[in-house]
């Protein structure tokens, strides 16, 4: 190797680290935050939560009461009969949790396999 190299293998060394000191990992952004700023990103993540869950059994709701009286002829729901109805389409539709993984396989492989089958049937 000749000295030019080495300075160059160097310079790439020093820029690959600033990069990393620009974009540092997620485990690192939250350590270097204090205790105060700890809790107030947990504080307002709980309060975003809490709104984007009313806001969803809200609009839940309105969509509800806007609708399917007029279309089928069916009450008026409230707010948590309208929550209730939301988490019974989330089991009904969406499965629970666990299962979730699960599908994200199966879905990789059908995806896979209509890739495939596309590609075959191209050539």
């Amino acid at each position: 190797m000749t000295e030019d190299t080495m300075v160059n293998n160097g310079q790439s060394a020093e820029k690959s680290k600033s990069a990393k000191d620009k974009h540092p990992s997620e485990r690192e952004w939250w350590e270097e935050r204090s205790l105060v700023q700890k809790i107030l990103i947990v504080a307002a993540a709980v309060i975003g939560f809490t709104a984007l869950a009313f806001a969803f059994g809200w609009l839940v709701m309105l969509l509800w009461n806007w609708l399917m009286p007029e279309l089928f002829g069916l009450k008026k729901i409230g707010y948590w009969q309208a929550w209730g109805l939301f988490l019974l389409c989330s089991i009904l539709f969406k499965g629970w949790g666990a299962q979730h993984g699960q599908g994200n396989n199966s879905d990789r492989k059908r995806k896979r396999e209509l890739r495939r089958h596309i590609k075959e049937a191209t050539e």
